[in-house]
């Protein structure tokens, strides 16, 4: 086996500690490229998550990922494998080497070797011509307190002289701007680097960006010091107040070019790349009314600006395009009016404007969705029952209901966790019981059964294992303002990647004075355009009047209040009844009921019956996969 492959089948748990990555709870590891410890400020879980198979990694904060070779060679170059020069490539092959992995093709190295090899990576043997490159952990790209003034002056000395020439005569950057922003300049590789400064909030610099200036027909590349923070390039410079737009570019030097122009405040860029936004920044961005959106215009741009505005809410966001020149650096170097960015900004579109097609304009997205049929299926609820009747859970409103005590809330409650084990994000509230009490239920699907009966520590592993899940819950109990909680799902939508919000339940949302059949009326309509606009599932519990109790008949969607309203903008209507056990069903069952489906992979007026165990709340298609017939339950049937 070759050391690299070593290194990919050695599981990051065993990478981590020898790169000296901490590790986090939860299965969770400190990040080699940005170096963060948490996912955010608000979210003190580590930011790199590993695949199943322990093989493969994400960071959930700078959006590095890749196989372990690409863990180890971030730690010690801040860039991927497949990225680095020959010199770089030997380094990794020597720590490899050292920390163990060894093919028989080089001489192994003693364990204690393993630092001076991180020390020595990225050194190139020095030419007379150049300046001497930075030694230390991280080679010439190592952080120093001391070095952002160093190569701030190199660029305005001789040694500086061809950097200097590239932003001001090439780039058009403004002196004063280029001085503002603390610029330098290194030379390294056999390549001229911007060395460009980032700052915190406080305007305190914490890492350098260097961005090569390669010969002609090259591609640039990119390196930050490893193991520093990862700002968002501009934050020191945002305003204190959060009524002004803010504007978001691609890249530092597009920021620089923004200022050059006399775009100077509230103008921020990403520093990994337009694909990925770190939780850090999100937070910094969140208070802010409204952002445009000024990412290159290519389909990298346009798909990194995509991501960003559902993140931030594409309600609130604005895309900015230039018509024919790809960003705003390019205008300035092409000599071309600065009109033509103002022009920009004023013909920018909401990703939620209206906007007419024609037929043929749907042809490619038709064939995309066919080619990936579970995009118009929906995502499997875990039963072949209910997928039968429903087509899978898509996106839009669906109306849950039922008499009371039928366990629609169970039911609902059930549908959230087991989406949840299959990794779909989900959001509950909680109004009508204290969400402790949504707490206890969850206790109950996961533990299989009363969970006064376990332990202590059987309940705390339990509770970790539900923390683990894509779940979180609003801790609200009693009437709440549905515009509120319109805002809280979309703010779970965009930060968490929340799927499905469970609102249990409707006229916890109605004004208690006024029209209560207009109320009502007002309120679905807002979920059901917050669902289609947003492309999550809402489910929405709602009681039913008292029709069916005095006709003794089962629930209709017709017998809820406002239900003209329901019955037109609820995508799925759905009744939950209790079963009798019978002769021939001799276990506790519950019939899910289907008054309306849209999808069309769903069957309107269909129903199923689930296999119901009431110790752990949780629904099967068979009693023998509930928890209670997994262990051997008996049930006892009626008698004729």
């Amino acid at each position: 086996m070759k050391w690299y492959e070593m290194i990919n089948e050695a599981g990051i748990e065993e990478i981590a500690d020898k790169t000296g990555m901490k590790p986090k709870p939860k299965n969770t590891f400190q990040c080699p490229s940005c170096g963060a410890m948490t996912r955010g400020s608000s979210d003190g879980r580590g930011p790199v998550g590993a695949t199943a198979n322990r093989k493969g990694w994400l960071c959930h904060r700078c959006g590095a990922t890749g196989s372990l070779l690409d863990f180890v060679s971030y730690h010690l170059t801040g860039s991927k494998y497949k990225e680095l020069d020959r010199d770089q490539r030997r380094g990794v092959y020597e720590w490899a080497q050292s920390a163990g992995y060894s093919d028989g093709d080089a001489p192994r190295k003693p364990k204690h070797e393993v630092k001076d090899t991180l020390a020595a990576l990225g050194r190139k043997k020095q030419s007379p011509s150049v300046s001497a490159p930075v030694q230390g952990s991280g080679g010439v790209f190592a952080w120093g307190s001391d070095k952002p003034q160093q190569y701030k002056e190199t660029l305005w000395d001789t040694a500086g002289e061809s950097v200097r020439d590239y932003l001001i005569r090439e780039r058009k950057l403004s002196e004063e701007v280029i001085k503002e922003a603390d610029l330098g300049a290194m030379r390294a590789q056999g390549m001229d680097w911007i060395v460009i400064p980032l700052k915190n909030t406080s305007g305190e610099i914490v890492n350098m960006r260097f961005r090569s200036i390669p010969p002609e027909g090259q591609k640039k590349s990119y390196r930050v010091c490893p193991s520093r923070p990862m700002p968002l390039y501009g934050s020191d410079r945002l305003a204190k107040t959060f009524d002004d737009m803010v504007i978001l570019c691609e890249g530092e030097l597009d920021v620089l070019a923004m200022k050059t122009l006399g775009y100077d405040a509230n103008v921020v860029s990403t520093t990994t790349g337009a694909s990925s936004f770190a939780e850090e920044w999100l937070d910094q961005l969140e208070p802010f009314r409204s952002f445009w959106l000024f990412y290159d215009n290519d389909q990298a741009g346009n798909d990194g600006a995509k991501k960003v505005a559902e993140k931030l809410g594409k309600y609130r966001c604005m895309r900015v395009k230039l018509p024919v020149h790809n960003d705003v650096g390019e205008v300035l170097q092409s000599g071309a009016d600065p009109i033509l960015v103002d022009e920009a900004f004023n013909n920018a579109k909401s990703y939620v404007d209206s906007e007419l097609k024609s037929v043929l304009d749907y042809a490619d997205e038709l064939e995309r969705l066919i080619a990936q049929p579970d995009t118009m299926r929906g995502r499997s609820t875990g039963s072949m029952r209910l997928d039968a009747c429903c087509g899978g859970v898509t996106a839009g409103l669906w109306v849950i209901t039922g008499d009371t005590g039928q366990g629609k809330t169970s039911w609902a409650t059930w549908m959230c966790w087991e989406m949840a084990r299959l990794g779909t994000p989900i959001m509950l509230t909680s109004f009508e019981q204290s969400p402790i009490g949504t707490v206890q239920k969850l206790l109950r699907n996961q533990l299989g059964g009363d969970f006064t009966k376990y332990t202590p520590d059987e309940r705390r592993a339990a509770i970790i294992e539900l923390d683990n899940l894509p779940i979180r819950i609003l801790d609200h109990y009693g009437n709440a303002d549905v515009d509120t909680v319109i805002e809280s799902v979309r703010y779970s939508s965009r930060r968490h990647g929340t799927k499905i919000a469970l609102i249990d339940h409707l006229h916890f949302l109605i004004k208690p004075s006024g029209d209560e059949r207009n109320e009502i009326e007002t309120v679905v309509r807002k979920l059901a355009t917050l669902a289609v606009q947003d492309q999550i599932t809402i489910f929405l519990i709602c009681h039913p009047n008292n029709m069916a109790a005095a006709q003794q008949r089962r629930v209709k969607i017709t017998d809820l209040k406002g239900a003209s309203a329901i019955r037109q903008d609820a995508h799925v209507a759905v009744v939950v009844e209790r079963g009798v056990p019978s002769p021939k069903r001799g276990y506790p069952h519950s019939v899910i009921y289907f008054d309306k489906v849209r999808s069309e992979f769903g069957q309107a007026g269909s129903k199923c019956v689930m296999a119901y165990d009431p110790l752990s709340c949780v629904y099967a298609d068979r009693w023998e996969d509930t928890p209670a017939g997994m262990q051997g339950v008996k049930v006892i049937s009626a008698p004729e």
